[in-house]
């Protein structure tokens, strides 16, 4: 139904509005506690195909639009979150979204020619390599996410060799 609506409003010229989105993938528990819903990405992630990337394009927003400090429209996604709790969301999001993209061979800077709605980048390959971004996650281990460091090693080669051509 979410996809549905998503895709309707995407096709109308609207984004899909942020209330759809608040609590999603990542919420203060009774305890005050953050609580990121890493089986949700991780089935993202599976479900996703060449056809059907609805969800993972909205993963993929929610990590770039987490970390955009200077757009005050998007700054609900951060309410009740401190900083350092949503570079940690934003971690874990922008790495899900990778592995999607990645499965299909898109995000990392190559040109998308099957489907006109997979972008050239994934929030981590645009935002992950953000001074700020990558300060933030060595301090924080990659907060201990497997796979994260070695993804952005990977993207941070990708990038060396295609601005030195």
């Amino acid at each position: 139904m979410i996809r549905q609506e998503i895709r309707e409003r995407e096709e109308a010229g609207k984004g899909y509005p942020l209330y759809n989105i608040l609590g999603v993938f990542a919420f203060k528990n009774y305890k005050k506690d953050v609580e990121i819903r890493e089986k949700l990405m991780q089935y993202i992630v599976k479900a996703t195909t060449v056809e059907d990337n609805d969800l993972l394009l909205m993963l993929d927003d929610y990590a770039t639009d987490l970390v955009d400090f200077d757009n005050s429209y998007v700054s609900s996604l951060r309410d009740g979150f401190t900083k350092d709790e949503v570079y940690k969301i934003f971690a874990y999001a922008a790495y899900y979204s990778y592995l999607g993209f990645d499965q299909h061979d898109k995000g990392l800077g190559r040109f998308s020619s099957l489907r006109e709605n997979w972008p050239n980048f994934c929030a981590l390959t645009s935002v992950g390599l953000n001074e700020d971004v990558q300060e933030v996650l060595k301090k924080n281990n990659y907060y201990n996410i497997k796979g994260l460091r070695e993804a952005m090693e990977r993207i941070e080669a990708i990038s060396r060799s295609s601005s030195s051509d």
